[in-house]
């Protein structure tokens, strides 16, 4: 797997100004360790770039892509200012990664909400945590290897 961290790092400078939110962690693979207490705050690589589209000479275009996860303490159930502070952390997370240029890295293509990055991690660490996710497509011109 190729990680881009200049991509990822770009993606953590967006949310770790955001309010109320856990600093972010790049990581290769979004892994929980065992001692690490919720919240978190992960912005992974989900994996290989794609290429887009050659330009010409030696510059071409690739797509990245980051996967964002919120990771807060599971049980859902807690009242509805619970509810409300969690919608408002999604909500911020979603308004910073719906930003046009990724800090002069990369241009944002598109954001989906709960990818299936979000739904396997939720799967892998069960009902004691609750998890959203992100995935962010970003696009950048760079020169060839070679």
């Amino acid at each position: 797997m190729s990680v881009h961290f200049d991509v990822l790092a770009a993606v953590k400078a967006l949310l770790d100004p955001l309010a109320g939110l856990p600093e972010a962690q790049v990581r290769a693979y979004p892994l929980v360790l065992g001692s690490e207490p919720p919240p978190l705050l992960f912005v992974c690589d989900p994996g290989q770039p794609k290429k887009a589209k050659e330009l010409f000479g030696r510059w071409q275009i690739r797509d990245y892509e980051a996967l964002v996860l919120l990771l807060l303490a599971g049980n859902r159930q807690g009242g509805s200012q619970k509810t409300q502070d969690r919608s408002a952390l999604r909500s911020r997370i979603l308004d910073a990664l719906d930003a046009d240029e990724l800090a002069g890295v990369a241009s944002l293509i598109d954001v989906d909400v709960d990818p299936p990055g979000a739904g396997e991690t939720q799967a892998a660490l069960g009902g004691n945590w609750d998890v959203s996710g992100w995935l962010a497509r970003y696009r950048r011109a760079e020169q060839r290897a070679g």
